[in-house]
């Protein structure tokens, strides 16, 4: 091959490498924003799938904590590209400056800029429809959430007392029943024993005759 067409296809070649390179570190920048998005605003990206069986709480704790690590090594991993990407660009850049002519090469950046641009803002335009559905269904979930905890904050216990028979108690009597079986009413203090003992001495005396308080 004359050297002069090697010379031009080498030419082209990088040219269309930097262009490839370009190309992917538009798109990596932009996953790495949409990613980094998400993150921020606690949104799950549909490629993240994770399920289980069991539905209990900490179940559900442990998918979600899955989720968001998944989604941080996603971030990590898109971060590891740019940084290969960069020095790719860098070692391209400089070798087309080796076969351009300065001007030529500023005709070929601008031309790559431009057509990096309109597959960045075509591509913005995909992950941005994709946040706002995101941001959608987590707001129709909270909505949900919040109509769930409503219903809940509406439900009433039942009575602890129901009065199943004829006997009708004060109100002190069914404060002191509805502390149920286990409560444990306040030590009496001295004046209120001394005056049962009194009471109970009374008694015993106007019962002494009587065969029941023989055993007292």
């Amino acid at each position: 091959m004359d050297p002069s067409n090697l010379l031009l296809a080498n030419r082209a070649t990088v040219a269309l490498k930097y262009k490839k390179l370009s190309v992917n570190m538009k798109k990596t920048c932009l996953k790495i924003w949409f990613n980094s998005t998400c993150l921020r605003n606690h949104l799950i990206p549909n490629f993240i799938q994770l399920h289980s069986r069991n539905t209990s709480t900490r179940a559900a704790q442990a998918m979600d904590s899955g989720r968001l690590h998944w989604l941080k090594e996603e971030i990590k991993h898109w971060y590891t590209i740019r940084d290969h990407l960069n020095f790719q660009l860098y070692d391209t850049h400089l070798f087309l400056s080796k076969l351009f002519h300065h001007l030529e090469l500023d005709s070929i950046i601008s031309t790559v800029k431009e057509k990096v641009e309109a597959i960045g803002v075509e591509l913005f335009e995909k992950l941005n429809k994709k946040l706002k559905a995101l941001f959608s269904k987590k707001g129709s979930q909270s909505q949900r959430f919040s109509s769930n905890n409503t219903n809940g904050s509406n439900f009433t216990f039942h009575n602890r007392v129901v009065n199943l028979s004829n006997i009708r108690f004060s109100e002190s009597e069914l404060v002191m029943i509805r502390q149920g079986l286990k409560h444990n009413p306040r030590s009496l203090d001295q004046p209120l024993l001394n005056q049962f003992k009194l009471d109970l001495e009374v008694i015993l005396q106007k019962n002494q005759d009587n065969p029941k308080f023989h055993n007292i």
